[in-house]
């Protein structure tokens, strides 16, 4: 592929968003796909503490070569109950998103993404429209990210089938395509569907691409295991270039060091 690969904050779970940008600029790589670029950085929920002014500040301050753009539901200052929003409920968490996107238009992001949601909270369609209104809040792209089949007898998340991931691409809403939540979703299926991850990754409407490696039950956000390519590598080639690609399996984890002590 001839993008960059860039570095969502997930990669150093566990620590706080600043703890986790350092070790991002002090340089990161994958064993297979090599470093990773601190140019733009996706934050994610995975860290201690809130996110709120004066902490982008710091981060644009002590990074000023990177671009921020916030991703789901990381804890935010204000005046509300954290809540895991998404594309599903956020019509039922306006505070919260509000709040998101205050912080997400300081930054200037590029765009913002978030979950589709679950079931139980809202069909496809109404994630759909949800993920359009937001447009304006944000003052940028908003994208879905598609999801997987959950464990057990009840499919729990939305955009989890193949049949999902290809009803949301035609709807033309902006979209992230988690090519390791796709590997769960063809072991369940029994199918790649190579014809529709090609389309899937080289659309227009694709906003994010994310990158992490999984034994294809559960979303692990492994690294790259060398000797074991997986199946959706060869689709890296056809990525819409005007897509950002961003790393997610785990390269930092200070919750290992502390369990091996």
């Amino acid at each position: 592929m001839q993008q960059k690969i860039m570095a969502a904050s997930a990669l150093a779970p566990g620590i706080s968003h600043a703890r986790a940008m350092a070790a991002i600029a002090a340089g990161v790589a994958d064993p297979v796909l090599g470093p990773i670029s601190a140019d733009e950085v996706q934050l994610c929920p995975q860290h201690s503490g809130k996110l709120h002014e004066a902490l982008i500040d710091e981060l644009m301050d002590a990074h000023p070569n990177t671009r921020f753009r916030i991703h789901a539901t990381p804890r935010v200052s204000g005046d509300h109950h954290h809540r895991i929003v998404d594309a599903a409920n956020v019509s039922e968490h306006p505070e919260q998103i509000a709040r998101t996107a205050e912080l997400s238009r300081r930054m200037k992001a590029p765009a913002y993404t978030l979950h589709a949601g679950r079931r139980s909270e809202g069909t496809l369609e109404k994630a759909i429209d949800n993920v359009k209104r937001l447009q304006d809040l944000f003052q940028c792209p908003v994208g879905i990210e598609g999801l997987y089949p959950s464990n057990g007898p009840n499919d729990v998340w939305l955009m989890a089938t193949w049949a999902e991931h290809e009803a949301v691409l035609r709807s033309g809403v902006p979209v992230a395509i988690d090519l390791s939540h796709l590997n769960i979703v063809a072991r369940r299926e029994r199918d790649e569907r190579p014809d529709l991850v090609e389309e899937l990754v080289s659309s227009p409407n694709v906003i994010e691409l994310h990158l992490s490696d999984n034994q294809a039950r559960l979303d692990s956000h492994q690294p790259m295991t060398p000797g074991k390519p997986v199946w959706w590598m060869k689709h890296l080639a056809a990525v819409n270039p005007a897509a950002t690609v961003f790393y997610e399996g785990i390269l930092v984890d200070p919750r290992r060091k502390a369990r091996a002590a």
